[in-house]
């Protein structure tokens, strides 16, 4: 089971990858002006945009890496776009009291993409920066990759690094814009763009930026070399294990109490120790018919009862899975709590979730993952309905759930749809537009028209 605490050193590759294409985009649009016609600035910049959204932003190129800085970069290239389009347009009218510089106007062919991007650059980035914490982005992220980067040491690499990236790129593109515009206003002459200027509003930003890229990769290499000595990498022979893994976590509950083993030793734990469930096996196969799960769990707690899928999530470069379930049982005949046949106690689910609420550290990291996605699907499938909209109108109104509810419940918890509807609601500021622009840019959606 200590896999699943270690850091795979592909996460460590993906998380710098994800930098380097975002800059590498930034430079691919910026040569891409100088060398195409002026006019199609705009298109260039959108394409590039997509380009970026593709590779990093996709779902299926997410893979849990914190996506802050290709997302910063993406809104600022759709900001870039248009206001081009807007300076074009204004130009083109020739607005009366508007006087535009051709240097900002991208179909003049003294167009400076540097002037106008590196500004619009640096205030993106640093908004971002600013909300980073409280944005729905990373609450989505949180819920749908915890299972990549809630296990172990990652996710506290992540958040600490993206920050740290964001505070480079901002000092990089502060700095750039503060440059180009001093040569500008200063040494500029406005005639043609010879070599000098090239070097200017060209080269010493791309040098700036691949230098930022260099780095950064240096540092995540001995960043790897440092968790490597502490051994919280995945070694040799496991990476070069390619046999498949499904570890299988159990939750066996009785009206709402659940079963748990109080004292499981943790030492990544303050207490050293946490609340988890004792039922948390693995084989070394790729998938589990549900006939043998139901077999497994039935012989570690020598009773019958109902198994329910709860949700599953692959995790790592390899073919490695948790999968979640659900083993409801009922009381005996005289009303009393099963007696199972594992070292544990039955605990009323009211103080798992006071404990979830008040000190998490007291619960197994996968039990803090696993409770915040129960809670999250079903008080929003309680609070909202499938198009976003409250059920109850009574604003003050706010659901509570317990064990009986999960067992009574015919929701999906593998689908991400209600995470999703938690995070983009009619209780949020400027929910039709919010959604229409989610839409606008092809992020997925589960909310209903």
């Amino acid at each position: 089971m200590d896999e699943l605490k270690k850091i795979d050193p592909f996460q460590i590759y993906g998380f710098w990858k994800t930098l380097a294409i975002s800059i590498f985009m930034v430079i691919v649009m910026l040569s891409l002006v100088r060398i195409l016609p002026d006019q199609l600035t705009p298109v260039i910049d959108l394409v590039c945009a997509g380009a970026l959204y593709g590779m990093t932003l996709s779902k299926r190129n997410r893979g849990g890496n914190c996506i802050l800085i290709p997302y910063a970069i993406i809104l600022s290239m759709v900001l870039n776009a248009f206001l081009c389009i807007i300076a074009d347009i204004a130009d083109w009218w020739k607005i009366s009291g508007v006087s535009i510089p051709d240097e900002l106007v991208s179909s003049s062919d003294l167009y400076l993409p540097a002037l106008s991007y590196l500004p619009i650059a640096f205030l993106t980035i640093l908004f971002i920066y600013l909300k980073r914490d409280r944005l729905s982005l990373c609450k989505t992220c949180r819920l749908s990759y915890a299972d990549e980067i809630n296990r172990n040491k990652i996710e506290h690499i992540f958040r600490y690094e993206s920050h740290l990236q964001m505070k480079y790129l901002l000092c990089i593109f502060g700095f750039l814009s503060v440059l180009v515009w001093c040569y500008y206003l200063f040494f500029y002459v406005n005639i043609n763009i010879n070599e000098r200027d090239h070097y200017v509003f060209l080269w010493i930003v791309i040098l700036g930026l691949v230098a930022d890229e260099v780095y950064f990769a240096v540092r995540y290499y001995n960043l790897y070399l440092d968790l490597k000595v502490s051994g919280d990498i995945i070694n040799e022979s496991e990476i070069s294990d390619n046999d498949s893994k499904t570890y299988l976590r159990f939750y066996v509950i009785c009206g709402n109490n659940v079963y748990v083993n109080p004292e499981k030793v943790d030492p990544s734990s303050k207490y050293g120790k946490v609340i988890d469930t004792p039922f948390f096996t693995h084989r070394e196969v790729s998938g589990i018919a549900l006939s043998d799960v139901k077999r497994i769990i039935s012989s570690q707690t020598g009773r019958e009862g109902e198994l329910r899928f709860f949700y599953g999530r692959k995790f790592g470069s390899h073919d490695r899975a948790v999968m979640r379930y659900f083993y409801f049982l009922d009381p005996d005949e005289n009303g009393a709590l099963p007696t199972l046949q594992v070292s544990g106690e039955w605990m009323d689910y009211e103080r798992i979730k006071h404990i979830y609420s008040t000190d998490p550290g007291q619960l197994a990291p996968l039990s803090v993952i696993d409770t915040t996605r129960l809670s999250t699907i079903i008080l929003t499938y309680k609070k909202y309905d499938e198009r976003g909209y409250r059920r109850n109108k009574l604003h003050s109104y706010e659901p509570s759930f317990n064990l009986i509810d999960v067992r009574n419940s015919s929701l999906d918890f593998q689908d991400d749809k209600w995470i999703q509807i938690s995070m983009l609601n009619a209780d949020i500021p400027f929910f039709a537009f919010k959604r229409f622009w989610r839409r606008l840019l092809g992020q997925s959606s589960n909310i209903r028209s």
